[in-house]
C-alpha cells in the first residue's frame, strides 16, 4: 500500500488530536466497565457532545452536554458547556466524547479546520496546472523569471494542496493562466511563493506516491 508524506506540523497535530480522542473513549469504556461490575469509580463532570459532529462545524448549545466521565479527566477537558459553545470542531466527533481544547479551535471556516496550527494556506496563480490535480496531492512548485538570462527555479517543495478549480484543466499545460490553486505552506515558504509568484510564472510538478515505510522487526 502506497501513502502520501504529511507535514511534520501537520503529523504533530493530527497525533495529538487522535490521542486525546482515544484517551476520551478508553475513559468512557473503563467507566462502563467498571460500573457493570458494581465497582464505585471517580468520576468528574466534563462536556461532551451530545451528537456526531462533522469537521469544521460550529459547536452550539444543543450540541453540548455535561456527562460524567471516569477519571483521569483527559487533558483539556471542559466543565461548562458555554466554554466551547461556539467553537469550531477541528475533527469529528462521535455522540459522547469529551470536548478538548485541543480538537476546537476559535470560530472559522471549513477551511480554516483542515490548517494545522503553524501552517498556511497560500493561494497560487499556476499558469501549467496538470490534468487531474485535486486536494491532497503533494506538489512542487516551480518559479520561471524572465530577465536578460531566464531561468527556472523551485521555491516550494512538497506542499500540500488544498484546493483547485472545480474544472481542472485538460492537460499539462493547457490550464487558462493565472488559475488559482491554494496549497498549505510554512509561513517562510508561503512568503516565498507569494513574491515569486508576484514576479515571476508559476507551475507545479506533482509528487509521486512513497512507499509506506515499514516497521523494524520481522514482517507478518
Amino acid at each position: 500500500m502506497l501513502r502520501r508524506r504529511l507535514p511534520r506540523a501537520a503529523v504533530i497535530w493530527f497525533v495529538v488530536a487522535g490521542g486525546c480522542a482515544a484517551l476520551a473513549f478508553v475513559s468512557v469504556r473503563d467507566l462502563a466497565a467498571r460500573a457493570a461490575a458494581g465497582e464505585r469509580v471517580p468520576t468528574a463532570p466534563l462536556v461532551v457532545v451530545a451528537r456526531d459532529v462533522d469537521a469544521g462545524s460550529l459547536l452550539g448549545p444543543d450540541d453540548l452536554q455535561v456527562a460524567e466521565v471516569a477519571e483521569p479527566v483527559p487533558p483539556g477537558s471542559l466543565s461548562d458547556p458555554a466554554e466551547a459553545a461556539g467553537a469550531l470542531a477541528v475533527t469529528p466527533f462521535v455522540a459522547g466524547e469529551v470536548v478538548t481544547w485541543t480538537r476546537v479551535a476559535q470560530p472559522g471556516s471549513a477551511l480554516a479546520a483542515r490548517i494545522p496550527p503553524g501552517l498556511l494556506g497560500v493561494t497560487i496563480a499556476v499558469g501549467a496546472l496538470p490534468e487531474g490535480l485535486s486536494a491532497g496531492d503533494r506538489v512542487d512548485v516551480l518559479a520561471t523569471f524572465t530577465s536578460a538570462r531566464p531561468y527556472t527555479t523551485s521555491v516550494a517543495s512538497d506542499v500540500t494542496v488544498l484546493h483547485v478549480p472545480a474544472s481542472g484543466g485538460t492537460g499539462f499545460g493547457a490550464a487558462a493562466e493565472g488559475t488559482e490553486v491554494l496549497v498549505l505552506a510554512s509561513p517562510e515558504v508561503a512568503r516565498q511563493l507569494v513574491q515569486a509568484n508576484a514576479t515571476g510564472a508559476l507551475a507545479v510538478a506533482v509528487r509521486g506516491f512513497e512507499p509506506l515505510a515499514v516497521a523494524s522487526g520481522d514482517a507478518r
